[in-house]
């Protein structure tokens, strides 16, 4: 889930970040602000981005979703693997997805 201050992605939470850094610290979860758990440093992209370039990234840093900015950084929406399968042939969605779940 993106993190936003007005329209500015400042971070990003997901299930694996509140595992790692809320629970396992001890956080009470009811009590806990969102940006103890998040990830603050977000790779993304720009919406003009191309699909392969997108994949790409993607793999080169082992992600399953990247956000998508506007010219004014601000987040206009999140691109899933899913997505970007949908659009390639069939032979490169399956070498995505081996890339972007291989063990770093």
């Amino acid at each position: 889930m993106p993190v936003c201050e007005g329209d500015r992605l400042v971070g990003i939470i997901t299930d694996r970040d509140i595992t790692v850094r809320a629970t396992a610290a001890g956080l009470d979860p009811a009590s806990s602000r969102v940006d103890q758990a998040m990830t603050p440093r977000v790779n993304c992209r720009l919406a003009n981005v191309d699909v392969k370039s997108a994949v790409r990234f993607m793999q080169a840093k082992q992600i399953r979703r990247l956000p998508i900015l506007d010219e004014r950084r601000r987040l206009v929406g999140i691109v899933a693997l899913a997505d970007l399968v949908a659009v390639l042939k069939a032979e490169d969605s399956g070498r995505a997805l081996r890339e972007i779940s291989r063990r770093a």
